[in-house]
């Protein structure tokens, strides 16, 4: 380093003098100097308002300095982080700058910044050319100051040995401390512009984030918004591989080629990374790719890269991507970057996350798109207005109404449905309720509608709530699907059963009913003192006939219930005495078994409104099961109790009972 000789021969306190206590300057040209300095620095501070760009700002002061002190050279230093001294601005030529460089960041310039006092020397440029092949005749640094505390320097230097005067030294002092304030607030303008641009850039990137429901078109604005926010020159979001082993480059990436996307494929286990990021939630950074001592995978060394982010894609601590940006434009990541990041890598994992959803929503429509449209029942869901919603193609094949036709009408419109006693089915028999938009205890009708062309067909219709409050038998309902599906030909082979049993039944009865005579006779006309086997056989067969006799009877009801034509004969009558006639009934029965058969019942009577003969059918049937069932010497009870508006009856026996899992068949 090149120390003038002039200055080595002075003293430190020569050297570093308080220049304010020298009264040779000549007041007038430091008063023109001031004009010119007044001139100067107001085209800086315009410069300043039009350009806010630091380094602009110091070039013109470098210029302005080097007018005001009327030197060949000048050029500004600033101290980056307090430490690294930044050659930022300077005029002249390169030689002379070079020359004044060795001055500005050697000793001298140290000894200005550390004592935040000005330095100068001179020479004859003769000595100089012959010494050190020096350039310029004298030089002046002064330190750039802000509240005392130096933030660099500007020097000035000239070929002619015209030494710098006091005035000229004050003036460039003072320009020195302008210029720091002006310094300071051109970085703090520098730094609120990257906050806006920050802030405006986070908002751009949310109100993106919240309009983009396709993964894809996320992802793409994700890595690009990012890349351009960040200055990196490549971005890239890793989504888990379906077996959770790999992160995957997913192909909306900026800044890659298509067969480096493809071939990012990284590991989530082992010691890089990627999977220390993924298991630890914490970002990864580093300045120095190519001799980071860390094993960064092959990726980006093969990619050239030289700085390199890594940053979880967290959902409530949970990771669901990586984000990987590289080559930050113009320097190195820093901490700001980091938190930057962060801040966009929450936003991005929220909307990732919900485009995510958004895509197995729409998939699962889809699914149950192809579903409804493809289903042989009939589905139609119906508003809490009863008007129809959705219908699917099954239904327009069952109805006649086109789907466009049946959307917005009432369900009533559409299925013209009625019972068998040609009562209208939406009037009497809707699980929906008359009155009130709930579903009753069964939601279940079977009924025939009427196509639009005058078909009818047989239907089972299911009902079910899809949105709505409450549960269980009465659940108000939002909205209701109703499967329908056509049972016309099972209700047509019904029909033809029903029709078989009861015309066999029919013709049974009269074979039956002679042969009920003739065992009448043949019993009435034996002999009193005919064998005992005999008798015994004539009694057999009369129990038997009357047993068969009943089971055509059995048989003649169920066709009757199933083609709808029961009728009850309804009367007051006491349940104690039906179920006396029952027990009587079967009392030989029960002695064959040597079973006892008691009734418990109030003794005022179980007076109820009901089918005498029905009644008794259903008492001598639960009796008959209770008979087969009780082993031999058993005991049947039949209990009636009165509760209110309902009697109840109740056959206990001693045999094994009905097997739990048949129980809610009854």
């Amino acid at each position: 380093m090149w120390v003038s000789p002039l200055l080595q021969a002075t003293t430190e306190a020569a050297e570093f003098r308080d220049l304010s206590t020298d009264t040779s300057a000549d007041e007038a040209t430091k008063s023109g100097l001031l004009d010119e300095l007044s001139v100067s620095f107001h085209k800086v501070s315009q410069a300043l308002s039009l350009s806010p760009d630091p380094d602009e700002v110091l070039s013109l002061l470098a210029r302005s300095a080097a007018l005001v002190m009327r030197a060949d050279s000048a050029l500004v230093h600033v101290l980056e982080d307090k430490r690294r001294l930044a050659l930022k601005a300077s005029t002249g030529s390169q030689a002379e700058v070079s020359d004044l460089r060795a001055v500005a960041e050697g000793e001298v310039g140290e000894m200005v910044r550390a004592h935040r006092q000005p330095a100068y020397a001179t020479r004859p440029i003769g000595d100089f050319d012959q010494r050190d092949g020096a350039r310029w005749g004298a030089y002046l640094v002064v330190p750039l100051l802000l509240r005392g505390q130096a933030l660099g320097s500007i020097a000035v230097g000239r070929r002619a040995a015209t030494p710098f005067q006091p005035a000229e030294v004050e003036v460039l002092t003072s320009l020195a401390a302008q210029a720091g304030l002006l310094l300071e607030n051109t970085r703090l303008f520098a730094a609120l512009q990257a906050k806006l641009r920050e802030i405006g850039g986070l908002y751009d990137i949310s109100l993106a984030f919240a309009s983009m429901p396709h993964l894809e078109d996320t992802l793409g604005q994700i890595v690009e918004r990012i890349a351009e926010l960040l200055q990196v020159e490549r971005c890239a979001i890793l989504l888990p591989d379906p077996a959770g082993r790999f992160v995957v480059a997913q192909p909306q990436a900026y800044g890659f080629t298509p067969s480096e996307v493809a071939g990012l494929r990284l590991s989530l286990s082992g010691g890089n990374a990627a999977a220390h990021v993924w298991a630890t939630g914490r970002p990864y950074l580093t300045n120095d790719v190519q001799s980071d001592p860390e094993d960064l995978h092959r990726f980006a060394r093969e990619f050239g890269e030289s700085s390199l982010l890594i940053l979880p894609l967290l959902v409530e601590g949970t990771p669901i991507g990586l984000l990987r940006a590289s080559n930050k434009r113009g320097g190195r990541f820093t901490s700001n970057d980091i938190r930057l990041l962060t801040i966009l890598g929450l936003q991005a994992a929220v909307a990732l996350r919900n485009a995510m959803l958004y895509r197995e929503v729409a998939e699962e429509r889809q699914r149950l798109r192809a579903i409804f449209d493809n289903a042989s029942d009939g589905i139609i869901i119906i508003g809490s207005d009863r008007r129809i919603v959705a219908f699917n193609p099954a239904m327009e094949a069952l109805t006649g109404w086109k789907t466009s036709e049946a959307i917005g009408r009432a369900c009533s419109d559409v299925y013209h449905g009625y019972d068998g006693e040609s009562q209208r089915h939406c009037a009497t028999k809707c699980p929906l309720g008359p009155y009130t938009w709930c579903l009753s205890a069964e939601p279940y009708v079977e009924t025939t509608i009427t196509s639009r062309d005058g078909r009818k067909h047989d239907v089972a219709i299911s009902y079910s709530a899809l949105d709505g409050a409450g549960s269980g038998s009465r659940q108000t309902a939002g909205h209701v699907v109703a499967i329908v599906r056509d049972i016309t030909k099972a209700k047509q082979l019904e029909r033809a059963q029903a029709q078989f049993v009861a015309t066999v039944s029919h013709e049974l009865r009269t074979p039956l009913a002679s042969m009920k005579a003739s065992v009448g006779l043949l019993a009435a006309s034996m002999p009193p003192d005919s064998p005992e086997a005999i008798q015994r056989l004539v009694r057999n067969i009369d129990r038997s006939t009357a047993r068969l006799e009943a089971l055509v009877s059995d048989l003649l009801d169920m066709a009757r219930l199933h083609s709808g034509r029961v009728r009850l004969s309804l009367q007051r009558l006491d349940l104690v005495e039906a179920a006396n006639e029952a027990l009587a009934t079967m009392r030989p029965l029960f002695d064959g078994k040597h079973q006892t058969a008691t009734l418990t019942a109030p003794a005022r009577g179980c007076y109820v409104v009901g089918d005498r003969q029905r009644l008794g059918q259903v008492l001598l049937n639960l009796l008959s099961n209770a008979h087969k069932y009780t082993p031999a010497g058993g005991h049947i009870e039949v209990r009636l109790r009165a509760r209110r508006q309902v009697v109840e009856c109740e056959v206990v026996d001693d045999g094994p009972g009905i097997a739990p899992d048949d129980q809610a068949r009854i």
